[in-house]
């Protein structure tokens, strides 16, 4: 079966080619193969130098939200900070993940106003969780991390997060 509808894009730096599957849900488990053909790629400037033949294997999967199956820390731990090189928030997922646009906020127990927006990254099936720079976590106080709907996907573009919170102490 040929699944036609993507998305190439090409970074700022000409090095990361993104391709993107557009809205359509892949049959749970069976497999499917993004083929790119010899000469579909090329560098920047020199049109002669281009890819081989290039197969990546993808598995569908059922069409449910990704689902979180594990955190670091572990919910409920208690946290002295967070940060984006020692100390973020990793989250597993039972697929591999993308990131939309949006982000999540970190609040303590109480408060209406977040103490800090959290950016997220990804790679593989993993999410990190972490602010721009490093908060730190004041002894005895409780903090919830809330992450909204949507914002976490398949690497479809389907299948988006339900909103979830994660708590911690301070």
């Amino acid at each position: 079966t040929l699944y036609n509808s993507i998305a190439v894009k090409v970074d700022a730096t000409g090095k990361a080619l993104t391709v993107t599957f557009r809205k359509g849900d892949l049959e749970a488990g069976k497999a499917y193969s993004l083929f790119l053909p010899a000469g579909t790629v090329y560098i920047a400037g020199d049109a002669s130098r281009t890819n081989g033949d290039i197969s990546i294997p993808y598995y569908g999967r059922a069409a449910v939200p990704v689902q979180l199956t594990a955190t670091s820390p572990a919910e409920g731990a208690t946290v002295a900070r967070i940060d984006a090189t020692g100390s973020p928030v990793l989250l597993t997922f039972d697929t591999d993940v993308k990131v939309s646009e949006g982000s999540a906020e970190l609040y303590l127990d109480g408060e209406d106003i977040p103490v800090a927006q959290l950016l997220l990254a990804y790679a593989d099936n993993r999410v990190a969780v972490y602010p721009s720079s490093t908060v730190y976590l004041y002894k005895g106080g409780n903090y919830t991390v809330k992450i909204p709907a949507g914002i976490i996907t398949d690497l479809t573009g389907n299948n988006a997060n339900e909103a979830f919170e994660l708590h911690y102490a301070g």
